[in-house]
């Protein structure tokens, strides 16, 4: 029977499922070196991939998360904004200008360039993030949009004025920044 395997970077796949369980599928695998056919097992739903019936219900499945993670954004973006103006910033530097900030942490893939934004990396989200072999770089987002790794993002915040609190290690390499500097 063919189902749909969504997964939260945004990607489906029609799949050939060999049995289905209430909680899991049993779908033909083959591997692309040797050529062989084997079996594998996924649980339908887990926090970055789901199993559906249909294509449609695949794509809901992805509108809907992109849609929580677009409001987690907005979020996270408004209380920095009001943490801001607790502290007496303006949200433009004085030609007008958006003041460079970060906006959240990031976990980026290595080879396909996968970016996986949370509050804190390796939170319970990120913890569930199926690398695959693809090792992964903790960063941050900025609000340009741009991954910007410890280092870079150290620069960015402590420009903007948005470390709060000081942890250990932030020291490292001429300032490397954790989630806890900021919030």
């Amino acid at each position: 029977m063919k189902k749909y395997r969504a997964t939260c970077w945004g990607e489906v796949e029609a799949r050939e499922v060999i049995k289905e369980t209430a909680q899991s599928v049993i779908y033909a695998s083959k591997n692309l070196l040797t050529g062989k056919v084997s079996e594998g097992t996924e649980r339908k739903l887990t926090d970055s991939h789901a199993w559906f019936d249909t294509w449609e219900a695949a794509k809901a499945w992805l509108v809907a998360n992109a849609e929580a993670e677009v409001q987690a954004a907005r979020r996270n973006l408004q209380r920095a904004r009001q943490t801001r103006q607790r502290q007496g910033h303006e949200a433009e530097n004085g030609d007008g200008m958006t003041i460079h900030r970060i906006v959240c942490a990031a976990n980026r893939k290595r080879f396909t360039g996968e970016v996986v934004l949370g509050i804190r990396h390796w939170d319970a989200f990120m913890q569930h993030l199926d690398t695959m072999g693809d090792p992964v770089d903790q960063g941050f987002i900025d609000n340009r949009g741009n991954f910007l790794f410890r280092t870079e993002a150290w620069k960015v915040a402590e420009s903007a004025g948005q470390i709060i609190r000081r942890v250990g290690g932030d020291d490292t390499n001429g300032g490397t920044l954790y989630s806890e500097n900021l919030y």
